[in-house]
């Protein structure tokens, strides 16, 4: 059986975003101790208030227990969609087949950005530095093999050397994969298949290659991401 390489992926991560759609969008500022939540439990909170001892996962009462001048903020996936737009146009303005992952993560191509702006760091760079002066937000860019990987590289605000991406996911700690063990997966996602688990469920790769994973249920962490490069966004 052969797989089809894991493409080049660039991604934007604007960490904590529904902490950040808030204050965009309500006011909510985002400096201060500020937790959003979903079903009474803590799905993202601010650098503030996690310096209270505030984590994701926590009740709400055990939240406000942790840092009493918490402000608590519903969770609405439309606000933090519609408050993410901007900041897709204006990574749009650089490069051309944008596709949102999930309000506050977007991914595009590594080839053409790398090509046009002088290489991949400095494509990174220069998407930080745009989205900043045009949004007044920050980001992290990754850029990895596969769109998953580049998303934890995001985070880490790193660029992956090509073919690396395998030495770069087992160097990482289990928490930050979900805290679930490794999902077996297609080479899409820059790792290597290994024998199905009967505790996980199959999916579609993104971006379309037609390739299927599988990931224990829960998969993958902060949400599906979707396939469909038909769906990409384009300057107009």
């Amino acid at each position: 059986m052969t797989t089809r390489s894991p493409a080049r992926t660039l991604l934007l991560w604007c960490p904590d975003w529904p902490v950040l759609a808030a204050e965009i969008v309500d006011g909510v500022p985002a400096t201060g101790p500020v937790a959003v939540l979903h079903a009474n439990r803590v799905v993202a909170c601010s650098e503030r208030a996690r310096a209270e001892g505030v984590r994701r996962g926590l009740r709400k009462r055990e939240a406000q227990g942790r840092c009493p001048q918490l402000t608590v903020v519903e969770y609405d996936p439309g606000r933090d969609a519609r408050a993410f737009e901007p900041v897709v146009a204006a990574v749009e303005e650089l490069v051309a087949g944008v596709e949102v992952v999930r309000p506050g993560a977007c991914a595009v191509a590594a080839r053409g950005p790398s090509r046009y702006l002088g290489g991949e760091e400095a494509a990174a760079e220069r998407i930080i530095e745009h989205v900043a002066q045009s949004c007044l937000v920050e980001s992290q860019v990754g850029i990895a093999d596969g769109v998953f990987a580049a998303g934890l590289a995001a985070r880490a605000g790193r660029v992956v050397a090509p073919g690396g991406t395998p030495e770069f996911l087992a160097g990482l700690p289990v928490e930050a994969l979900g805290g679930r063990r490794w999902p077996t997966c297609c080479a899409g996602w820059g790792c290597v298949p290994s024998a199905t688990s009967p505790r996980c469920r199959p999916a579609t790769c993104w971006p379309g290659s037609g390739s299927t994973v599988r990931w224990p249920i829960g998969w993958p962490p902060g949400g599906t991401i979707a396939p469909s490069p038909s769906g990409s966004r384009r300057p107009t």
